[in-house]
């Protein structure tokens, strides 16, 4: 199975030669746990297409992506569900952060966005297989969670990647997703849960899938 195939190479612990080292000795543990969520990425991309259609799914992708920025899943897509109305109607762009307000323009402009990790998301959801989302809760799985303190309450925060790090940990779930018989984008998405499951002690909640349902009314009601 995918989990015997991947001992080989997620039993080293360094990758040797690499200008950052990363840490693997807990991967395939965070595999395991967060192998149900293998196709969380297939599974919000279909419902988006259901509820919209496939002409509107990777502008939609983007706006879910767009708005994802310092949010929770709640806000994520309340924000998103906005900003759709906004970009469909040619309503002013407002109420969202300047990071995320400068997106969503992009998107109204037709061009791509800014940000590796937001394009990526939205490229994994909007169907790219070989996508893959380093955030902070990936460079924690891979022990490169870089840490930095703001002087006004001095709590140390986690901090994104860098363009090294990003380079290096995407390089390394593709060639070891294929090893596998995995997509990029469900290596990915397997760690993510698993890391997440284990930092937190709680199980998947990410569950846009179930919520873009009930807030959408389906466009073609037999798919459900």
């Amino acid at each position: 199975d995918m989990f015997g195939r991947a001992i080989k190479p997620l039993n080293a612990e360094r990758i040797k030669g690499a200008p950052i080292e990363l840490d693997l000795s807990n991967i395939a543990k965070y595999m395991w746990i967060g192998r149900a969520d293998m196709t969380w990425y297939e599974e919000v991309e279909n419902v988006i297409i259901r509820i919209f259609g496939k002409e509107e799914l990777l502008k939609f992708a983007r706006i879910l992506a767009a708005t994802s920025i310092h949010s929770t899943l709640k806000s994520n897509l309340s924000q998103a569900r906005r900003a759709k109305v906004q970009l469909d109607t040619g309503a002013d762009i407002d109420g969202y952060l300047p990071n995320v307000k400068t997106n969503l323009e992009l998107i109204r402009e037709g061009k791509d966005l800014s940000g590796r990790k937001i394009r990526n998301f939205a490229n994994a959801i909007a169907g790219d297989k070989d996508a893959v989302v380093v955030d902070i809760w990936i460079l924690r799985a891979f022990g490169q969670d870089r840490k930095y303190v703001r002087s006004a309450n001095m709590k140390p925060l986690s901090g994104g990647a860098t363009d090294k790090q990003y380079s290096i940990i995407e390089k390394w779930i593709q060639e070891n997703a294929r090893i596998m018989g995995l997509q990029p984008r469900q290596f990915c998405a397997m760690i993510w849960s698993g890391v997440r499951q284990v930092h937190t002690g709680r199980g998947n909640t990410t569950r846009y899938q179930e919520l873009l349902l009930e807030q959408y009314k389906p466009k073609n009601k037999l798919d459900f």
